[in-house]
C-alpha cells in the first residue's frame, strides 16, 4: 500500500485534492482509502453528507484500544458511487481530546501498520495542521507521496512558508523537497499568475477554479467525469498527478 498525505495552507483545498486524486485512482480500478485525520473537524460528514453515521462508524474509539483489523471493520465506509473508494474519520459532534483521547504516535503508527496489510492500493490521509496535529506530523513523515496544496494568495503563501520553515528543522525526516506542489484557487478571481511568479517554481501544478468541482464535493459526489470546461481541465490536471503518483515521479 502506498501512503499519500494531502496537506496545505488553511482553506487551500487539500480535501478537494485528496478526494479528486482518490476518485481518479479508483477509476483506474485501484482500491483507495481516504482518512480524515483533522482531529478538530469531523470529516466523515464532509465526505459522505447523506450517510447515516453513528459512533460505531467513528475512527476515534479505535485509538483507545489496540488497533487491529477487526477494530476497523465498521469504520471503512464505501462511497455510494464507487465500490473501490472508502473513507474513515470522525463523525459529527466529535472532537479528539474531548470525545476521545488525542491519538499518540504509537497508536497512529499501529493503525498505519494494520493498513499496510490491507487490500488497499492507496491510503490518502487528509491532514490537519502539522504544528498542532500529531497524526498529520506522522503522516507527513511516513508518506510515500505528499500533495502540498497552497491557496494562491498572500495568506496561503505566508501560511505555507511558516509551516515549511517549521518542518525544515527536520528536513531528513520530512523531505519537503520531494513534495508534489499544487496551487489550488478557491475563488474564481484568485491572482494565479502573480502567485506563480512569487513562488518562482516551474514544477508547481496549477489547478483551475471550477464551480462544478466545488458543487460536487459539497454534495458528496465523485470528483470525476465532469462536463463543465473548467472542471474538465481540473480533471486533466488530476490525471497527470495520478500518473506521477503511479509512476513514482513526484519528487
Amino acid at each position: 500500500m502506498k501512503l499519500i498525505a494531502s496537506w496545505g495552507s488553511s482553506g487551500a483545498g487539500k480535501t478537494t485534492m485528496a478526494l479528486a486524486v482518490a476518485a481518479e485512482l479508483a477509476q483506474r480500478r485501484k482500491d483507495v482509502l481516504v482518512m480524515g485525520m483533522d482531529t478538530r473537524t469531523p470529516m466523515l460528514p464532509v465526505y459522505l453528507p447523506n450517510a447515516k453515521l453513528t459512533a460505531r462508524n467513528s475512527l476515534g474509539a479505535v485509538f483507545e484500544q489496540e488497533v487491529s483489523e477487526a477494530a476497523l471493520k465498521d469504520k471503512m465506509l464505501q462511497h455510494p458511487q464507487n465500490d473501490r473508494l472508502y473513507f474513515m474519520g470522525l463523525v459529527s459532534g466529535e472532537v479528539a481530546g474531548i470525545t476521545y483521547r488525542i491519538p499518540d504516535r504509537t497508536a497512529v503508527q499501529s493503525l498505519f501498520n494494520v493498513l499496510q496489510q490491507s487490500p488497499f492500493s492507496y491510503c490518502i490521509v487528509d491532514c490537519g495542521n502539522p504544528v498542532m496535529e500529531p497524526i498529520t506530523l506522522l503522516a507527513l513523515e511516513l508518506a510515500d507521496v505528499v500533495l502540498r496544496t497552497t491557496t494562491p494568495d498572500v495568506r496561503g503563501y505566508e501560511s505555507m512558508k511558516a509551516k515549511l520553515r517549521w518542518l525544515s528543522n527536520n528536513e531528513d525526516t520530512f523531505r519537503t523537497e520531494r513534495h508534489l506542489k499544487i496551487l489550488n484557487p478557491i475563488f474564481s478571481f484568485t491572482p494565479l499568475m502573480e502567485m506563480e511568479t512569487l513562488q518562482g517554481d516551474p514544477s508547481i501544478v496549477t489547478m483551475p477554479w471550477s464551480a462544478q468541482v466545488a458543487e460536487r464535493q459539497m454534495a458528496g459526489r465523485l470528483l470525476s467525469r465532469f462536463d463543465e470546461p473548467t472542471a474538465v481541465r481540473f480533471a486533466g490536471k488530476i490525471k497527470n498527478i495520478a500518473d506521477r503518483i503511479e509512476g513514482d515521479n513526484y519528487g
